[in-house]
């Protein structure tokens, strides 16, 4: 029986072959894993020039006979909708938009942490590459797949920025944890606690050379890590199922994985933390 998964991506392909603006199209994300049950498909859209919001929603008009739900939201560069039952968001960027951003990552020219105001959670740049190393390529002018062949070996100048800001990020969230305890503020101590434990698993990421795409199916990504660097994942792991109300083991134990983290990238890298 056919997936709706494969159903979308058809009925989507005939629309973007059809759409001469579009250069390349290619599913990123959890869509593009094989063997992944998912709720939810990414396109990233490629295109000539850069879709002002009339052309996004002029192209939003083409797909409306395969949405079977009215809801649709906005974004800045794309916009989501509900098509059999499924969550399906499209994202544009230019050609010379997209060329741009994967060179100033590559290069380490922006490697910062992207923090959203609405949610906990923190962004790294470096996953983009890392969407675009596993991405299922459905129409391409050889640029997707250019990217992905350069992508196969992981970026130095990329990997040393990224353990750099990882550095300077750490030492600024110690402090804030501190004061978060000192003030007993929970809210405060979690979210830094989170972004804490964010940014050791990222720099154990660029220790291994692996695109950190979020934290969702740690334990399969981490697989082929080293010894060390497992390890300090299982501490992590231990770490989150703290109760949330002990906040000073929490906090002696992120210590004790902040120590770890230090000696390991100094035998790594002979840098301090």
């Amino acid at each position: 029986m056919r997936q709706p998964k494969d159903t979308i991506i058809t009925e989507m392909s005939s629309v973007f072959k059809r759409w001469t603006e579009i250069v390349a199209v290619a599913l990123v994300g959890s869509g593009a894993l094989k063997n992944k049950e998912v709720s939810n498909l990414d396109f990233l859209i490629i295109t000539k020039k850069k879709f002002n919001k009339k052309e996004i929603i002029n192209f939003y008009r083409k797909l409306s006979r395969f949405m079977q739900e009215s809801l649709i939201r906005y974004f800045q560069d794309g916009f989501t909708f509900k098509s059999r039952g499924m969550s399906v968001n499209l994202t544009f960027f230019s050609k010379k938009e997209f060329e741009q951003k994967m060179t100033d990552i590559i290069n380490g020219k922006k490697v910062e942490l992207v923090y959203k105001d609405w949610v906990v959670g923190v962004f790294a740049p470096e996953g983009f590459c890392g969407d675009i190393q596993e991405a299922v390529v459905l129409l391409d002018c050889h640029l997707v797949n250019k990217w992905k062949l350069r992508l196969s070996k992981y970026p130095l100048k990329m990997k040393k920025a990224i353990l750099k800001n990882s550095v300077q990020e750490i030492a600024i969230k110690e402090s804030l944890l501190k004061e978060a305890v000192k003030r007993n503020n929970y809210i405060s101590f979690y979210i830094v606690f989170s972004q804490i434990l964010f940014i050791i698993i990222r720099i154990l990421f660029a220790l291994n050379e692996k695109y950190l795409q979020g934290v969702s199916y740690l334990k399969e990504r981490t697989s082929d890590f080293s010894i060390d660097s497992k390890k300090l994942i299982s501490l992590i792991v231990r770490i989150s199922k703290i109760p949330e109300k002990r906040l000073k083991a929490k906090t002696l134990q992120m210590g004790v994985l902040i120590e770890k983290t230090k000696k390991l990238l100094k035998s790594k890298t002979h840098a301090d933390l």
